[in-house]
């Protein structure tokens, strides 16, 4: 899987404004910050923000977008365990993208987005960076 990973501003707060559009957030323990190669990055359950005012605060972030991949995710707002591990390695790649460029992280907690984008499932992550 091929991940392009940006910065992105968010220059006021990121709300659901689209039909079937969720947002998620996870905390990341890094294991072993060391060795990225190895299973560095442990993605816990992921944490459905049910309320109606969940929104992605303002700031700056590095971002990734990849496809759902899995047919029975496609279908429903559930992410199954085959997406989580896509998300799992998607955000394993934002993580050496962030020691690549010397970048340091807010708190260690993703926010994921899963909205259709071309008829297409996609999920879009999102990890704050520490401003200075």
């Amino acid at each position: 899987m091929n991940i392009d990973i940006k910065t992105l501003t968010l220059y006021k707060n990121l709300v659901p404004t689209f039909a079937g559009e969720k947002f998620f957030s996870s905390n990341i323990n890094l294991l072993n910050p060391q060795k990225p190669e190895d299973e560095s990055i442990k993605l816990n359950e992921l944490i459905l923000l049910q309320k109606e005012y969940a929104e992605i605060i303002e700031g700056k972030y590095l971002f990734c977008q990849v496809p759902v991949q899995s047919e029975a995710d496609n279908k429903t707002n559930e992410l199954n365990e085959k997406t989580l591990q896509q998300i799992k390695k998607a955000a394993g790649e934002v993580y050496l993208e962030s020691l690549w460029q010397q970048l340091n992280f807010e708190e260690n907690k993703i926010y994921i987005r899963k909205l259709e984008e071309h008829s297409c499932p996609v999920i879009q992550i999102f990890w704050k960076l520490k401003t200075e």
